[in-house]
């Protein structure tokens, strides 16, 4: 303090407070001045603010923390002023399927079991999806078309085989949509008793797939064979025509009345058909025909 003079219990130097500042003494050695700060809660307030999960008032100057009230919060203010989310409010109870109570020591999983077969699970092991209500689904219960037609189809002699055709309208059963005039490649049938497609039943989804047929016609004539097959992709719309099951009969003492069992693997956009034919020395009719896909999941 030299350049004030400062000396002898004197002090030429002259002070002046500002905001917020006040000033006491002289600066003399015996009463120094004494320079202090003293600011109100109005000053500070301002300054402050409240955060995520916390809550400011200016006017009060309360800073707490930020509860939610929305249902299934379990976290309080206790009359202590402390915290505290009571242990059994973060547990659930655990349904068919589930393990644990979403605790920390239980937290909650699903209930498995170990996968039995030389197999390995990547592999072969099915599938749990969730669908579009937000339920757990398993893969697809075998799927069924059953078709049936009482209508006459004639049937011209010749080593070339025709195609069993069936109505829209009066399948026995088919919830799948697997025999429908709207077909998957975008064709649709406008006669039935005319177009061969309405012989064609469209698996929806890869598996093993059991093919059934009966075949009525209303009599031998002079034919000495009848035959008779199942064929994937018949009229070459897809992955091309590949018969299977081809079968060769004689005429027999009575009526011509023949089922069908099949088994092969199935694929989506590639139908399915039951083909006939004869050497008889003109047409002749089928008079009653029935043809059935049952597809059920397979591995592989």
């Amino acid at each position: 303090m030299a350049r004030c003079g400062c000396g002898g219990g004197l002090c030429n130097c002259s002070f002046v407070a500002g905001p917020g500042i006040s000033i006491e003494g002289t600066g003399s050695t015996a009463n120094p001045a004494v320079i202090s700060t003293d600011l109100g809660c109005e000053q500070v307030r301002p300054c402050l603010s409240g955060g995520d999960g916390i809550t400011y008032d200016p006017g009060t100057g309360v800073i707490e923390a930020n509860v939610s009230g929305q249902a299934g919060n379990n976290l309080a203010v206790q009359p202590d002023g402390s915290l505290f989310v009571p242990t059994g409010a973060a547990t659930v109870t655990a349904g068919c399927g589930l393990n644990g109570d979403g605790s920390g020591s239980a937290p909650l999983t699903a209930a498995t079991s170990a996968w039995p077969h030389a197999v390995p699970v990547d592999t072969y092991g099915g599938v749990v999806a969730c669908d579009g209500a937000g339920v757990l689904r398993s893969e697809p219960r075998a799927l069924v078309a059953s078709l049936i037609s009482t209508t006459p189809q004639t049937i011209t002699p010749g080593t070339t085989y025709q195609i069993v055709r069936f109505p829209f309208d009066s399948e026995s059963f088919d919830p799948a949509g697997m025999h429908e005039a709207a077909q998957p490649d975008g064709y649709t049938v406008t006669n039935w008793a005319t177009d061969d497609r309405s012989g064609l039943i469209w698996p929806p989804m890869r598996g093993w797939g059991t093919l059934y047929a009966a075949l009525q016609f209303a009599e031998a004539g002079d034919a000495t064979e009848f035959r008779s097959q199942f064929v994937r992709d018949p009229l070459n719309i897809s992955t091309g025509q590949d018969t299977t099951a081809t079968e060769h009969r004689a005429d027999t003492v009575g009526g011509e009345f023949w089922t069908r069992t099949w088994g092969l693997v199935v694929n989506p956009m590639t139908p399915l058909a039951v083909r006939v034919a004869h050497n008889a020395s003109g047409p002749l009719d089928v008079t009653l025909a029935e043809f059935k896909l049952v597809v059920q999941p397979m591995y592989g």
